[in-house]
């Protein structure tokens, strides 16, 4: 008499069972995803340390950075547009797949996706700190700060209370408004020893990769939600 199959064995035969995420090779759990997050740490950082690099030594950079500053929110509109529009071509013109004997083969793009997270977060922080950079050598953008550098108006005084805290221990009257705003700016100032540019560039580095993260997030959702969808389908 046959052995009947286990609850296991069974439940690994079903359709869609290996999409799991303990079986996905790119899985942040797995050696894949270490080594995906090794080489996004080792990525950021040498992209944002080419670029502090190049801003500070090179002058043709500093213009390029002023230019691009400029027309940086359009290009970003320009490229999600394009993005969207390709990931909506791709699903409805997508072969179904047979699995036929050609569903090994994978194409250059796929052999590429490892280097999709480390791309995205070091884009991400880039397209942070080019508006930064672009403000040191650029008068004519939005009258926040002198050269880029300065604060006046508002940014003054939340300088002001974030040095204030940071000497004096106290949040003035009007950085108790947003407490959070001076706190962090007192950290920032703290690490980089009182360089407002410094702080700056910090600011940028630590919001592009929250950005880059919250991407990441609502990515991986989007695609078990469509697995799940294909897999009731």
């Amino acid at each position: 008499m046959p052995a009947r199959p286990s609850a296991d064995q069974g439940a690994s035969s079903l359709p869609g069972s290996h999409d799991t995420d303990a079986s996905r090779p790119d899985d942040e759990g797995g050696p894949a995803g270490a080594g995906s997050v090794a080489l996004t740490i080792v990525l950021v950082t040498v992209s944002v340390g080419t670029m502090i690099l190049a801003e500070w030594h090179v002058a043709i950079v500093r213009r390029g950075m002023g230019w691009l500053s400029l027309r940086l929110p359009l290009l970003l509109f320009l490229a999600t547009g394009l993005a969207f529009l390709g990931s909506a071509v791709r699903r409805f013109r997508a072969p179904p797949d047979d699995g036929g004997p050609g569903t090994g083969q994978r194409p250059v793009l796929a052999r590429l996706r490892f280097l999709a997270l480390p791309s995205a977060m070091a884009a991400s922080v880039l397209a942070y700190l080019v508006p930064v950079f672009g403000g040191w050598v650029d008068s004519t953008r939005s009258p926040v700060n002198l050269a880029g550098i300065v604060p006046y108006g508002d940014g003054t005084l939340w300088l002001g209370g974030a040095q204030r805290l940071l000497f004096e221990g106290f949040v003035d009257d009007y950085s108790a408004k947003r407490p959070l705003n001076p706190a962090l700016l007192a950290v920032r100032l703290a690490v980089t020893h009182i360089d407002l540019r410094m702080a700056m560039v910090l600011q940028g580095i630590l919001l592009g990769l929250a950005c880059g993260l919250l991407a990441r997030v609502v990515a991986r959702q989007a695609e078990q939600d469509a697995l799940q969808h294909h897999g009731h389908a």
